[in-house]
């Protein structure tokens, strides 16, 4: 059976239109090379006074590592209370560098800021998984911000299963 977590943050969007900014990623810690977790829900809004501010949101997977750069550790938490600690790694604001984002985004989430963003999925095959270590493609995924202009506070929530 597996074991649930949730890890949530809040992290700005880039405040030039059309301009992508990382809010966090998801990986496999590198003393888990054999982990698999599949992410099963992604969920955003923003908190700020309601405007009419488009928000994209997007999971990426990387086609190439080269000098991407982990952010600032976010501890993710248990969803039953005596569950083991997560072995993924979840980091807020990490930097892309020279690696690069696969063209086709694994969940994507259109909505605007009065609103809020929720991808579910809602069979097992749906989940998004990573899997192997962290200093492999295979294991990470990116969360990617775009907004229309204004920078917007976006609250997120990432369930994940290991």
């Amino acid at each position: 059976m597996p074991f649930y977590y949730a890890v949530s943050s809040q992290q700005n969007t880039n405040a030039t239109a059309n301009t992508d900014t990382l809010l966090a990623d998801l990986k496999t810690a590198s003393a888990n090379a054999g982990l698999r977790a599949y992410v099963q829900k992604l969920q955003a809004g923003s908190y700020a006074t309601p405007a009419d501010n488009a928000i994209r949101l997007r999971l990426h997977r990387l086609t190439s590592l080269g000098t991407y750069a982990s952010g600032t550790a976010v501890t993710a938490a248990p969803l039953v209370p005596d569950a083991p600690a997560a072995a993924s790694l979840v980091s807020t604001l990490p930097s892309l560098g020279t690696a690069a984002l696969n063209a086709v985004p694994a969940i994507q989430l259109a909505f605007n800021q009065r609103g809020t963003g929720l991808w579910a999925a809602f069979t097992v095959d749906e989940a998004i998984g990573i899997s192997g270590a962290n200093n492999a493609v295979n294991g990470l995924l990116v969360l990617d911000s775009q907004s229309t202009g204004t920078s917007v506070p976006v609250n997120f929530k990432i369930i994940f299963s290991e």
